[in-house]
């Protein structure tokens, strides 16, 4: 008993460390595309219709971009993910029930955890990347036209 509550509690704390990596990620990622000029300085209403914005970089606009298309896709990866390396161990098992997925009473070993972690983080991955690549293409070919 002792020993599956200090198992718990080590997965918590990786857990808690994958969290904190992401908050600063995040928080990175914010400090990087904020222009230094015009942060913290009040919008000015103009005389005239146009006004210019600041420009950011088409680099920084397509890392933002990644970044939230990584992140927004990666719960709907980490289901995915959660199920399939249980439905896996569920089949190696003989498919005892003790195994099923959200219902078992077997607990995930630190290698099944990390194993549905990193998929779930590769498919939001590649989903971000083939989406850079479909943008890519399609402003280039709103560019040429």
């Amino acid at each position: 008993m002792m020993r599956n509550s200090h198992e718990r509690h080590e997965q918590h704390k990786q857990y808690l460390l994958w969290v904190l990596c992401i908050l600063c990620g995040l928080f990175f990622t914010a400090c990087a595309t904020t222009d230094a000029n015009t942060a913290g300085v009040p919008a000015v209403e103009s005389d005239t219709a146009t006004s210019e914005e600041p420009q950011t970089s088409p680099f920084l606009k397509g890392l933002r971009r990644g970044e939230i298309i990584f992140f927004g896709s990666l719960p709907f990866a980490q289901i995915i993910s959660g199920l399939s390396v249980d439905l896996y161990r569920m089949g190696t098992h003989d498919w005892d029930s003790a195994y099923a997925p959200i219902v078992g009473s077997v607990s995930h070993t630190t290698k099944e955890n990390m194993a549905s972690i990193g998929i779930g983080a590769g498919i939001s991955l590649v989903v971000a990347v083939v989406d850079f690549f479909i943008h890519d293409a399609k402003t280039k070919k709103a560019n040429s036209e």
